[in-house]
C-alpha cells in the first residue's frame, strides 16, 4: 500500500484510469502480459474485423474461452474501493477504462466509464439499441 500524507479536499476533482491489470486480479488474462492471451497469436488474427472475416470459427473459438473466464469473474477488492471511492466523492470522480468486462458496474460504480460497449453487449443501429448479451447467446442461456 502506498502511504500519502496527501487529503483530498471538497474542490478537488479526481480522474482514476484503468486497465486489464484491475480485471486480471479477478482472473482475467490480458492481451500482452507475459502469460496474456496474444502469447500464442498476434493480436491482429483475434481482435480484428479481417480475422473473423477470414477466419470466423477460429476468432469465435478464441472469444468462447474469453467469455466463459468472464462468467466466473468476479470483481476483486480494487474494484470495491472505487465503488466506495465514488460513493464518498460523488461527481467530483471520474472512473475512466477501456476495460470491457463490466466489473465496475458488477462491483457497483454506477458510472458507465468506457469508452467502448461492453464484451456481452451487442449494439444495434444508430439507436444504440442493445440486444442479449453475446455470453447468454454463445453460451445457450437466452
Amino acid at each position: 500500500m502506498i502511504k500519502t500524507n496527501y487529503r483530498i479536499t471538497e474542490k478537488d476533482k479526481i480522474v482514476v484510469m484503468t486497465g486489464a491489470g484491475i480485471s486480471a486480479e479477478s482472473g482475467l488474462k490480458t492481451f500482452r502480459d507475459e502469460n496474456g492471451l496474444c502469447k500464442n497469436h498476434a493480436i491482429e488474427e483475434v481482435a480484428c474485423y479481417s480475422a473473423f472475416i477470414e477466419q470466423p470459427e477460429f476468432v469465435w473459438e478464441f472469444y468462447g474461452i474469453r467469455f466463459k473466464q468472464l462468467k466466473e469473474a468476479k470483481p476483486n477488492p480494487a474494484h470495491y474501493a472505487l465503488v466506495k471511492m465514488e460513493e464518498q466523492l460523488g461527481d467530483r470522480i471520474n472512473l475512466v477504462t477501456k476495460n470491457v468486462d463490466g466489473l465496475h458496474q458488477i462491483a457497483g460504480n454506477l458510472q458507465r466509464p468506457m469508452n467502448y460497449s461492453l464484451i456481452n453487449e451487442f449494439h444495434k443501429g444508430k439507436a444504440g439499441e442493445i440486444l442479449p448479451a453475446l455470453t447468454d447467446l454463445l453460451l445457450g442461456e437466452n
